[in-house]
């Protein structure tokens, strides 16, 4: 799950993604942070600063994903 730094708000932070992890089964959580701005408190896997292209996204998260063939996740 990627978010938006800009698409929470501090009482959205507080609380959404314990729920969501909790509801998902513990989902790679990563953020789309500001270059300039203090990273928000969080309990985020990935912290990737702008400015970023969709592809370096797609590239960091892939990192986490488990390999097609194995039935764990990739040690990083």
């Amino acid at each position: 799950m990627v978010i938006e730094q800009d698409a929470l708000s501090d009482e959205v932070r507080a609380g959404m993604l314990a729920r969501v992890r909790a509801r998902l089964g513990d989902p790679l959580v990563v953020l789309l942070a500001h270059a300039t701005r203090e990273t928000p408190p969080g309990d985020w896997d990935l912290v990737i600063r702008r400015p970023v292209t969709i592809g370096e996204v797609a590239d960091a998260v892939q990192r986490f994903l488990p390999d097609a063939g194995s039935t764990g996740p990739i040690d990083c």
